[in-house]
């Protein structure tokens, strides 16, 4: 199962689980494993596809830790006479995130990467709340409870939200770039929706969570690797689906999804990425 001709390699989300994707992609690196020039990425995975290509996972690791270490709440509350409004640190934290490892010259990088983010496209601005009201529901509703189903899923939409990438290689400045990756993890109301170029994005994840589903092609078989973040029992490490070829976690992974506190350790995320990526390299746990 273990190749290295891949044409496409794709990053789910999953919020802190997806340090467990720089693990994985960063232990590969230092077998000589080469990551495929076509990267598309989902959410938090689109953050960690970026410090990859970047070359800077190490400083994002190490920014995201000391993030988390100087924030003590996931949710601040603000008070105004007799309303209570929550404000959720991620809001604040993963922008804040981004720019730390995130500059003019890893800007160019990405300009000439080929890399595209899977978003939500709100529709129509009167539906908004609903959409993402309807959207998170349908999120919580099936994250535990995952199908595989047996024909190749299409691109979605849902309750005005329309599925959607971004290419970063159209982005004209650094700011731009930082939008696009920020939209694509905009999961309201932890990360509120973004504006970029008149139309208003959501979390990609809202629609469909791994999007090589979008991206599929089936003149390609198994030239494209997705990594998951979320172990599902009733898989090996790795196996093939729809012509692709999915890794998985090898156990269900230690971090709370949404956690931003010093609590929080993501390097145990990141240590059994690389463990895994032993296994996978060693062809043990394929199907």
């Amino acid at each position: 199962m273990y190749s290295r001709n891949f044409h496409t390699i794709a990053f789910t989300g999953g919020g802190n689980r997806c340090w467990w994707q720089a693990g994985f992609v960063s232990a590969l690196q230092r077998m000589d494993w080469e990551m495929p020039q076509s990267v598309i990425a989902c959410s938090a995975g689109a953050g960690i596809a970026a410090a990859l290509i970047t070359e800077t996972t190490h400083e994002a690791l190490r920014a995201c830790k000391e993030l988390y270490n100087e924030n003590l709440k996931i949710v601040h509350w603000t008070h105004r006479k007799y309303l209570s409004k929550p404000r959720f640190a991620q809001n604040t934290i993963y922008p804040q995130w981004l720019r730390e490892f995130l500059g003019p010259a890893e800007f160019l990088k990405l300009q000439n990467s080929t890399f595209k983010v899977s978003v939500a496209k709100l529709d129509n601005q009167r539906r908004k709340h609903w959409a993402v009201l309807t959207a998170a529901c349908r999120y919580l509703m099936n994250r535990d409870n995952v199908k595989w189903p047996k024909t190749q899923p299409l691109p979605r939409k849902l309750a005005g939200l329309t599925a959607d990438f971004l290419d970063l290689s159209q982005c004209e400045n650094l700011l731009q770039a930082l939008r696009c990756l920020e939209a694509t993890a905009a999961a309201a109301p932890f990360v509120s929706g973004r504006e970029y170029k008149g139309e208003t994005y959501f979390d990609g994840g809202y629609l469909c969570s791994s999007p090589s589903f979008l991206n599929a092609s089936s003149k390609e078989p198994l030239a494209c690797l997705t990594l998951l973040t979320r172990h599902h029992s009733d898989r090996p490490l790795t196996f093939n689906y729809f012509g692709g070829t999915y890794v998985q976690p090898s156990r269900p992974i230690p971090v709370a999804t949404w956690g931003c506190t010093g609590a929080m350790d993501v390097d145990a995320a990141f240590r059994l990425g690389q463990d895994d990526a032993a296994k996978y390299a060693s062809g043990s746990g394929s199907d």
